[in-house]
């Protein structure tokens, strides 16, 4: 297997987990937990007894720091992501896997605000004729209602999920 990384992210990474640890250390909460990816970084709130406090305090600390400046903060479910400044996004790696491998049918299941842009380059994808494909979103208290209605159909937990994925198989 070959993996290809984007050069400007590779190049802008170590500053992202520098931003990471300006952080942890700004904000010395043991309710979080800092994610570096690599490329991208990751600060979950799930576990705080506030959510929404522990989401300011973050979105606050990283307005505070300079090295933060160009980095791209996004936003899923309990989460601030920390991006490189480089247009990639689950959509754009949607888009890619589609064509390198020359896919003519996929099945996308998403549950967060970040697959909203995989479910849209699938079913650009499809309109345009080049794949046959079925959107799901995986449905929970916490999934964004805009996922819930761009998705093709939905389905309710992941058990719904084990339960369409093992109808599937057994039809083959």
């Amino acid at each position: 297997r070959r993996r290809w990384v984007h050069p400007e992210a590779a190049a802008f990474a170590p500053r992202l987990a520098r931003v990471l640890a300006a952080v942890a250390a700004r904000l010395a909460r043991d309710d979080l937990y800092y994610e570096a990816k690599g490329l991208t970084a990751s600060i979950h709130y799930r576990g705080a007894a506030a959510p929404a406090r522990a989401r300011a305090a973050i979105l606050q600390a990283l307005a505070e720091l300079p090295e933060a400046r160009g980095v791209w903060i996004t936003e899923g479910r309990y989460v601030v992501e920390l991006r490189p400044p480089v247009a990639a996004s689950k959509g754009s790696a949607v888009g890619c896997l589609l064509r390198r491998y020359a896919v003519r049918g996929a099945l996308l299941l998403g549950d967060d605000r970040t697959d909203l842009d995989a479910v849209r380059a699938l079913q650009q994808a499809r309109a345009r004729g080049e794949v046959q494909g079925l959107t799901i979103a995986v449905a929970s208290s916490e999934t964004p209602p805009e996922l819930l209605a761009e998705a093709d159909a939905t389905v309710d937990g992941v058990a719904a999920v084990e339960a369409l994925l093992g109808g599937l198989a057994a039809t083959r």
